[in-house]
């Protein structure tokens, strides 16, 4: 299935415009497969549907062959054509007949698809076009995959979409989701961050669902879940694929039906909850090797937002480095410290497997380091200058200070097979984490970027004994 962020922009490269077009405001329809726009017209109406003929088509099954007509106005007006999958404005479906004002901002929900009256631009210079009478205008080609995301983001937010976000880990799925909640209708209420892989097995249904009094032995009184606490408001199912199968069949009900029914418990409980759910996996594989319930996927993935990694994003590297040194100064009562320009190449040349987490570490790390003064690129390469090297920045290395060009030369190794050597430097990487964290195996897999279920599995698979923490 094609992510929103992954379509071509070839396939959004021209905007059918009504030369009839009085103002310069515009519909935006987004869909899982792509998105579409054209102006409004200042008189008349625009039929929106997945037909051939519709005024603005939406290629989505979920919607109808003509579901809806918006009529040109002062304000302009929507109403419902009968759709089999309903009409929602700001979350509320119209009744058959009933027509509503469109205002700008104002987010109607067509099936999977969103679409939102927007106060345009002025409009660009058009190129002629032989088709139905249009004119048709190029789509800006210099905005960067974040540029898109954010806005995709901050159009989302304004629905009542479950969103699934991917990406690897670090690369700022908490925080996107944070953004969505703030800029939704939810945002004075609860946003709950659910990290799914700390609970123990046992205690994942009465953390989650909640649990009556004598539900179990220690149940003294009834206590209710995460998701009832949060009723109103956002939850980030961080990591939710490691879930297990019999909890995702539950979660599925709770997605579904928006209800929870409490351990010992007979009658279930209303809950009132959007649902983010964040993974650095693919589901498409995670189905497919039968770990993750197809049928729960779907609930989830009212539209899918996939995060880039940091090494694509080169233009934010910098302010973020700035953002961060700023931070971690006044945390410090240190004068926030410039970079010089040989360290900013190497921010930018690294290629960040830890992505935006990991270059929060490395700027506190150097600016305590650096006390107040410029910050240099011995202060961010403290690690390679211990540890005898470190990994190549991306792309072809440019000229370097002797001094830093040497720290990135690794020992030549000794031929071997590859697996063997990915094996044993994961190896030497779990060995390390848990020393540094003082046997404290959660905080060593939140190091790694892994759940601790899966650093388990990795010490098993190593013949490693589990530490124990203070160890």
């Amino acid at each position: 299935m094609t992510r929103l962020d992954e379509v071509d922009d070839k396939t959004r490269s021209e905007i059918a415009v009504d030369p009839r077009v009085g103002t310069h405001a515009r519909l935006l329809a987004i869909w899982d497969g792509g998105y579409t726009s054209c102006f409004l017209p200042a008189s008349g109406k625009i039929v929106l549907g997945r037909s051939l003929s519709a005024d603005l088509r939406i290629s989505s099954n979920s919607v109808s062959r003509e579901h809806a007509v918006i009529r040109a106005g002062s304000p302009p007006t929507i109403e419902d054509l009968g759709s089999s999958n309903g009409t929602r404005v700001d979350g509320q479906r119209l009744l058959a007949g009933q027509s509503v004002p469109l205002t700008p901002g104002r987010v109607v929900e067509f099936g999977n698809a969103l679409v939102v009256l927007q106060e345009g631009p002025a409009q660009s210079e058009p190129v002629s076009s032989p088709d139905q009478g249009l004119t048709v205008v190029p789509a800006a080609r210099s905005e960067g995959k974040m540029d898109r995301l954010y806005r995709l983001v901050d159009l989302v937010a304004t629905g009542t979409l479950s969103v699934i976000l991917q990406g690897e880990t670090g690369v700022g799925k908490e925080v996107t989701a944070k953004r969505i909640h703030q800029r939704s209708a939810r945002a004075e209420q609860p946003f709950l961050k659910i990290n799914c892989a700390a609970f123990a097995e046992s205690m994942v249904e009465s953390e989650l669902f909640g649990h009556e009094r004598g539900a179990f032995t220690g149940a003294a009184q009834a206590k209710a879940g995460l998701l009832e606490a949060a009723s109103g408001g956002t939850v980030l199912l961080d990591e939710v694929a490691e879930l297990s199968l019999p909890m995702q069949a539950k979660l599925l009900r709770a997605v579904g039906n928006a209800e929870v029914l409490r351990i010992g418990s007979l009658k279930p409980r209303s809950i009132d909850v959007r649902f983010i759910a964040a993974t650095n996996g693919d589901f498409n594989d995670l189905i497919a090797r039968g770990a993750f319930r197809s049928d729960l996927y779907f609930r989830l993935n009212g539209i899918c937002l996939t995060i880039p990694p940091l090494r694509e994003r080169e233009r934010e590297i910098g302010p973020l480095s700035r953002d961060f040194a700023a931070e971690s100064s006044a945390r410090l009562g240190l004068p926030t410290p410039s970079f010089s320009a040989a360290a900013l190449s190497w921010l930018e040349r690294y290629p960040w497997p830890g992505n935006i987490r990991e270059l929060r570490t490395v700027v506190d790390r150097a600016v305590l380091l650096a006390q107040g003064a410029t910050l240099e690129v011995e202060h961010l390469q403290v690690d390679a200058e211990f540890s005898g090297g470190a990994l190549r920045p991306a792309g072809s290395a440019a000229p370097e200070p002797a001094s830093a060009h040497d720290l990135w030369q690794a020992p030549e190794p000794a031929p071997e097979k590859l697996r063997d050597e990915l094996d044993r430097l994961e190896r030497d990487r779990i060995v390390d984490a848990i020393a540094r964290c003082r046997g404290n195996q959660t905080k060593a897999a939140d190091l790694l970027g892994i759940s601790r279920r899966a650093l388990l599995h990795r010490l098993d698979a190593y013949g490693l004994p589990r530490p124990r923490k203070g160890a």
